[in-house]
This record gives C-alpha cells, sequence and structure tokens, in this order.
C-alpha cells in the first residue's frame, strides 16, 4: 500500500505549473479589459475609478464611454494624460458637462 510521503515524493520533481508570470498578467489584464466594456455601468464605474487603473484602459473608456458620471471619473482621473483631454474636447460629447461648474473649474485649473 503507498503512503501519502511515497505519492508526494513521486510528484516532487514535476512542475507544480507551465503557466508562468507573463500568462497570468495577460490573463489578469484580459479581465480588466471585460470589466471596462461591461454593460453594467457600476461595473465600469469601479474599474475607471481605481487608482491603480491603467492609463490605456482610462484611453479606451474615454473613446467609447456614453455615462455621463462614468465619464467624469475617467477626465477627473489624476493617471489621464492631458493629451486625451485635449482630443475629448474635439468629439463633441463636452457639452454633457455645460454648465457643471465644478467640471469647468476642474479643467481650468488642470490645463493652467
Amino acid at each position: 500500500m503507498e503512503s501519502l510521503s511515497d505519492v508526494l515524493a513521486s510528484n516532487e520533481k514535476k512542475k507544480t505549473s507551465s503557466k508562468n508570470a507573463s500568462y497570468y498578467n495577460k490573463e489578469r489584464q484580459n479581465h480588466i479589459d471585460e470589466l471596462a466594456n461591461s454593460s453594467i455601468e457600476d461595473v465600469r464605474m469601479e474599474v475607471v475609478s481605481s487608482s491603480h487603473c491603467a492609463v490605456g484602459v482610462l484611453k479606451d473608456r474615454l473613446q467609447h464611454e456614453g455615462s455621463k458620471e462614468v465619464l467624469r471619473t475617467i477626465l477627473m482621473h489624476p493617471s489621464l494624460p492631458k493629451k486625451s483631454l485635449i482630443e475629448f474636447a474635439t468629439d463633441g460629447r463636452t457639452e454633457l458637462f455645460n454648465g457643471d461648474v465644478e467640471m469647468i473649474q476642474y479643467m481650468k485649473e488642470l490645463l493652467s
């Protein structure tokens, strides 16, 4: 009869996984991208409001987002490059924030 130590000892030399760090990093990024493109606004909001949100995700969501609240969060994110703000100004969605005193003041301070 085999003992548990025999089974574990025979398995000792085998690899535990053929997947490396880059595989898991790619899987993690794919998962984040899926969440960022979710049809549920609250899920998208959680992704873009994270202080660890990647700039690429912010830029992609800025191009495609339709929700005013999610857009507001993206536009006020500290990691969003100023160049992206300037590109956003040319696509016609800035009218969503007409009369939004807080957003206008924030942009004035940021771009001055």
